[in-house]
């Protein structure tokens, strides 16, 4: 098997992932000159160090790879689980086929987007576990039921993204949000009902009667 330059192929037996590299960008610079800078560090025999290590994993969360066409940060690349099952899903979804949506692990904000301008009344992400901010924001413009029910933690962008849904959003399993997501979810679109576990709704409920007018 070969690859062209600034690619990387993830490989089972019988499938293959490309990566491409997001190239000539200043992230990608700063991620190559850390490890140069490690690199000539090894070579001359000298201490590595904290701040040198800190640097290039830093410039290594900036890194995007294309995937599909798509960017995605390098970083959350790595955690998505069965990324081949996804790639596949991903294409098939771009391709006008929403059949496995379900089975997603991740949702990259493009595909999010051509599942929320459908015309399906019913959502039921069973098997996603995280959700960025952009996914979320496309997904507010859904004006079904949308069940998010292995979600477990929302960042506070996501939460006011979703609070913006007209209609039904279940996140069952939800645990982590901070006081800042309770107040967008306090305050949200009067038109939606959200259902969430007990001490997440008395958060909200607590937070509703210390702010009233």
């Amino acid at each position: 098997m070969t690859t062209k330059p600034n690619t990387i192929a993830e490989s089972t037996d019988s499938q293959v992932v490309h990566l491409e590299l997001v190239s000539d960008t200043p992230t990608l610079a700063a991620a190559v000159s850390a490890l140069d800078a490690i690199k000539d560090t090894i070579l001359h025999d000298q201490p590595i160090y904290f701040d040198q290590v800190h640097q290039l994993t830093s410039a290594l969360k900036n890194v995007n790879v294309y995937v599909e066409d798509m960017q995605i940060p390098i970083f959350e690349l790595l955690k998505i689980p069965d990324l081949k099952r996804n790639v596949e899903i991903w294409t098939e979804i771009k391709n006008n086929n929403h059949n496995n949506y379900h089975d997603l692990t991740y949702l990259p904000p493009i595909i999010a987007k051509i599942l929320a301008n459908e015309i399906g009344d019913f959502f039921d992400f069973e098997r996603l576990t995280t959700l960025s901010a952009a996914a979320a924001k496309h997904l507010s413009i859904h004006e079904g039921i949308l069940c998010l029910n292995r979600i477990t933690s929302l960042t506070d962008e996501a939460a006011k993204h979703l609070s913006a849904h007209q209609r039904t959003v279940q996140l069952f399993e939800l645990k982590n949000i901070s006081d800042i997501a309770i107040g967008h979810f306090a305050n949200r679109n009067t038109t939606i009902q959200l259902d969430v576990p007990e001490k997440i709704q008395k958060r909200i409920e607590t937070y509703q009667k210390h702010h009233s007018k």
